[in-house]
């Protein structure tokens, strides 16, 4: 972008510069005065440091009596919050202490191309995906220079311990009674630095995974226990919430290459420590602590853990430093599911594989990655190719069994094999909500609605408050046409977060089977809004769907997506589904021909998607079903 543009677009924001005016998905939202000044100013220069000083020079001349840094502060507070942006994980404004801020998102003129996180054609051989990898730019200057005197008493105090792990234990107070629901809550970053916090989290991640491998203990997902990072309410509050008999809470210190971890068991229903442990080591040795910790966790709530469960759940071995931050960062951003996020973590997964070839689960979180980028038809061979190779590192490597479920159901319709991958990495890691939940896309796709809605209410017993999960056990419902059930379930979902897009989008298919066509054109709106289109062009569909009715206003829809057919989540899928809803075979099934072409991911619903039921008996739907592998 250049200082020229008036209108920028980032993720699903708009700015009208001279205008002085902020939408989001075409909402305009209210930001005004000084902190969309400095929004301007970030945007100017994105990527840049725009110092505090510069900002103060703009908006509070020497002439004016402010107290400057209380105003500052104030304001960047208002544009985060327009943002839905956080200071500790930003995802658009970057804070750099005593220094300013950076605008970290991408940006693009608002009459541009969508950003492309990664057009080139990249081979799909596990080695090439590394090496043909641009090296990122390193992220603000590393910790120790940031800690001053606080990073050199650590390292005195570590220096002491030396090279050996320190594990001072409190064992006066064991749990009695075998615990069988555990929740890890995120553990405090106590370094300082925002940019540790992707390593504090990093290890409330793992321990969660290294329990989770202890079929006798019930652990709550990550996207459950998230929701409290920096919660104030009292633990037995939270443990409520989340069914659980006990929790574990924690601090992180980095300080260079050493790191401290502390680690105190509650009993949740008497509020008292059960046990606490400190853990001390060299960075490269990071693994061992966190296998040290998970041990002496299993230990203080009596787990019964198999000779077997225990080997992948304390296995232990070294690792890059900066190939493990890059492996967390990676994580970091893939989770935003957005394209210009996944795109980040694409790069963070290389740059991991780059410093440490040997770490299979960044080559199977690569994998993940690559086969939820664009286009679909280049990246998802390229995610196989890494899930393979993650296996060859770890035959026993939940996750990548995942992966590669997930490549053998969207790339090679090889159902069979999808379905004995997914089984295996439950058969590895029972408790992995991840691969119930995937696994019930692949039952669900095939028609197999119990054990696909079995899977999926599996997966949302271990995370309960994950969004994604909540929505897809909706979506089975609406497969299954069991529509009450679906409407009650997305509904749950949009009470937890009302601007969930897939949810209003789905929502509105179920009410207009029921006939409840207001309802379902008010989702249907604000599904319209959360993608993106204009209030003008909503207004428009309103109109038409009143003098016209819904097959009119759904004609005007395919009119107005006309400019993005065939990109975005569903593809040619898309098209496909509103010319079917419509009743224009011809057109259906010219659009689900170009997404066996693509190898659109939502393809794999043909069989189940109830609007594709009036196409059923046209021998061309019939031909493409049956290419797919799918039976009648």
């Amino acid at each position: 972008m250049t200082r020229t543009e008036t209108r920028v677009r980032f993720g699903p924001f708009e700015a009208d510069l001279p205008a002085g005016e902020l939408r989001k998905s075409g909402l305009k939202l209210r930001l005004a005065g000084q902190p969309f000044e400095i929004l301007s100013m970030l945007l100017e220069r994105p990527g840049e440091v725009v110092t505090r000083e510069q900002l103060r020079q703009r908006l509070w001349p020497q002439n004016t009596y402010v107290d400057y840094e209380h105003s500052l502060n104030a304001a960047i507070n208002k544009l985060r919050e327009a943002l839905s942006d956080s200071a500790d994980r930003p995802l658009y404004v970057e804070t750099l202490p005593r220094r300013g801020y950076r605008f970290i998102a991408p940006v693009e003129a608002a009459n541009g191309a969508p950003p492309d996180s990664d057009s080139r054609d990249t081979p799909a051989s596990a080695s090439e995906l590394v090496e043909t990898a641009p090296r990122e730019k390193p992220l603000p200057a590393p910790a120790r220079r940031r800690l001053g005197f606080a990073a050199a008493a650590i390292a005195a105090v570590l220096a002491i311990a030396g090279a050996v792990f320190i594990a001072r234990r409190d064992r006066r107070s064991w749990s009695r009674d075998p615990i069988r629901a555990l929740a890890v809550l995120p553990f405090e970053n106590l370094s300082r630095d925002p940019e540790q916090d992707y390593f504090a989290d990093g290890i409330t991640e793992a321990l969660i995974s290294r329990l989770s491998q202890i079929q006798s203990l019930h652990v709550i997902s990550r996207t459950s226990v998230m929701q409290y990072r920096g919660a104030k309410q009292p633990l037995p509050e939270i443990a409520k919430r989340l069914s659980v008999d006990a929790v574990v809470e924690g601090t992180v210190q980095r300080a260079g290459d050493r790191v401290a971890i502390v680690a105190t068991l509650v009993d949740a229903t008497a509020d008292r420590n059960l046990w606490t442990g400190r853990y001390e080591g060299d960075l490269r040795d990071v693994l061992g602590l966190q296998s040290q910790v998970a041990g002496a966790i299993a230990e203080g709530i009596r787990a019964k853990a198999t000779a077997e469960e225990r080997s992948r759940a304390f296995w232990s071995r070294q690792v890059d430093p900066d190939a493990y931050a890059a492996y967390l960062k990676g994580r970091f951003y893939a989770e935003k599911s957005v394209s210009w996020a996944t795109g980040r973590a694409v790069k963070e997964f290389q740059e991991s594989i780059r410093r440490d070839p040997t770490f299979a689960p960044a080559w199977a979180r690569l994998g993940e990655s690559l086969l939820f980028s664009y286009p679909p038809k280049e990246k998802m061979p390229q995610g196989k190719a890494a899930a393979l190779h993650a296996l060859e590192l770890n035959p026993n490597l939940t996750e990548a069994h995942v992966v590669l479920g997930l490549a053998q159901t969207f790339w090679d319709w090889d159902w069979a094999g999808a379905e004995r991958s997914f089984q295996r990495a439950l058969e590895l890691n029972p408790a992995s909500s991840d691969a119930h939940y995937r696994y019930s896309h692949l039952l669900a796709a095939l028609g197999r609605f119990d054990p696909a809605i079995a899977e999926c209410r599996q997966a949302l017993l271990l995370d309960p408050f994950s969004p994604s999960v909540g929505h897809y056990l909706g979506r089975i419902y609406y497969f299954a046409r069991r529509y009450d059930e679906a409407v009650a379930q997305f509904q749950k979902v949009l009470e937890l977060d009302p601007n969930d897009y897939w949810s209003n989008l789905f929502l509105s298919n179920v009410y207009g089977k029921l006939g409840r066509f207001d309802q379902a054109q008010r989702h249907l709106e604000r599904a319209c809004a959360l993608e993106g289109m204009s209030p003008g062009q909503i207004s428009l569909l309103r109109q038409v769907y009143g003098e016209k009715g819904l097959a009119a206003a759904l004609r005007e829809l395919i009119e107005l997506t006309n400019p993005r057919r065939g990109v975005g989540p569903l593809g040619s899928s898309a098209p496909a589904l509103l010319n079917a809803l419509i009743g224009d075979v011809d057109e259906a099934i010219a659009w689900l021909q170009r997404a066996f072409d693509s190898h659109t991911r939502d393809l794999i619903y043909v069989k189940v998607e109830p609007a594709y039921d009036s196409l059923r008996s046209d021998p061309r739907f019939v031909e493409i079903q049956g290419r797919i592998g799918l039976p009648k």
